[in-house]
């Protein structure tokens, strides 16, 4: 993830740039997460309610009454009226309700769908925008870490620089060695610009705080998903049934009034019912198997995760194996000699940038280690 600890200062913010822009891409590819299936919008509540509306919309019409005015003329047959209330002429006008039980579960269905998606969207928003940061997760905490670390380093490499100038005024130092340290201070100057550059960047674009186990919120998409499909099956096999009740008054031509009671049953429920049960099985497998499903695409990000940790584990070792042999030196090589200073300064310009990188690849690994530990 990171590059190598080198000691070069004039090209060091460079060479970190590159090798972080590449180890990010090498783990955007091994995610393997088609970008037409990331590219989502948020799950603002506004989705929610505009889901609940549209289900109202549609559950109020199913669930009320139907209002019906009817103008009815029987033709007359051998003197037998045709259709119309026996005693009565061939014409009549007649108002009435008509109501459907079976069209009121069906709204009843409608509006469940509704709730279920709205938990499933808000579910599987949080899991995709999680999922999308690819090798940019946790990428910002550790910029911030870094960048703490590179600040507070500050004052104490003008302080090297500025006995490095007075040594340069006592002959002691030539103008090369001078240079040479304050390259290293400028080189830190540099990198915190970068990293700072970065890290605005990354803000703008937003990242994603982990607020429940993703473990946890993939079974509540999934769970929100068979709630919804087996809502809109119950919706679809409640259409072969038909159940009407009918009332009204006859006002004309003379009062009177008329009830009427209609059931009915479709023959291809049969069939209905298998496909619909084969369409649920084939849902769950695609749930647990499908290539662009949620459980899929965490899976792979997951793993990602968990290489990366590892990666980063051994640069750490190397950081910190490289920040022993600094610690080393300047604790072995104290002394009163001006030139040894001099080196000395050298080696300390380089601990402080190697304990800001031990700071961004610590920060990394506390971010990213509980992910790697997730078991979709």
């Amino acid at each position: 993830m990171l590059r190598a600890v080198v000691v070069e200062p004039t090209s060091a913010g460079a060479r970190e740039t590159r090798a972080r822009r590449t180890a990010q891409v090498a783990l955007a590819a091994a995610l393997l997460v088609p970008v037409q299936t990331l590219a989502r919008e948020s799950a603002p509540p506004a989705h929610c309610r505009t889901l609940a509306a549209e289900a109202r919309s549609a559950a109020d019409l199913l669930r009320a009454p139907r209002v019906e005015v009817q103008a009815v003329r029987a033709p007359q047959a051998g003197g037998q009226e045709l259709g119309a209330v026996a005693g009565t002429s061939g014409s009549q006008l007649r108002a009435g309700l008509s109501f459907s039980p079976v069209d009121w579960l069906r709204g009843r269905r409608v509006l469940a769908t509704a709730d279920a998606e709205c938990e499933r969207w808000v579910a599987e928003d949080a899991l995709q925008r999680l999922v999308q940061q690819g090798a940019a997760y946790g990428h910002d905490d550790a910029l911030r870490a870094r960048i703490a670390a590179l600040e507070a380093a500050l004052p104490r490499a003008d302080a090297l620089v500025a006995e490095a100038a007075r040594r340069l005024e006592r002959g002691i130092d030539s103008v090369l060695d001078h240079d040479e340290l304050q390259a290293r201070r400028l080189a830190l100057d540099t990198s915190l610009g970068e990293l700072r550059d970065e890290l605005s960047f990354l803000e703008a674009e937003g990242a994603v705080a982990v607020d429940a186990p993703p473990a946890q919120t993939l079974a509540r998409y999934e769970a929100a998903v068979r709630a919804s499909e087996g809502e809109k099956s119950s919706e679809r096999r409640l259409r072969a049934w038909q159940l009407e009740l009918r009332a009204g008054a006859i006002p004309l031509p003379g009062p009177d009034w008329y009830a009427m009671v209609s059931v009915g049953w479709s023959a291809g429920a049969v069939g209905q019912a298998r496909a619909e049960d084969d369409a649920l099985r084939a849902r769950d497998d695609e749930l647990r198997t499908g290539d662009h499903e949620i459980r899929s695409l965490l899976g792979r990000f997951v793993s990602a995760m968990r290489a990366s940790v590892g990666r980063l584990r051994e640069e750490l070792g190397r950081v910190d194996a490289r920040l022993a042999v600094c610690r080393e030196r300047l604790e072995a090589d104290r002394g009163d000699s001006e030139r040894l200073r001099r080196v000395l300064a050298l080696v300390e310009m380089e601990r402080l940038d190697l304990e800001s990188r031990r700071a961004y690849v610590l920060r990394l690994i506390e971010r990213r280690e509980p992910l790697a530990e997730v078991d979709p």
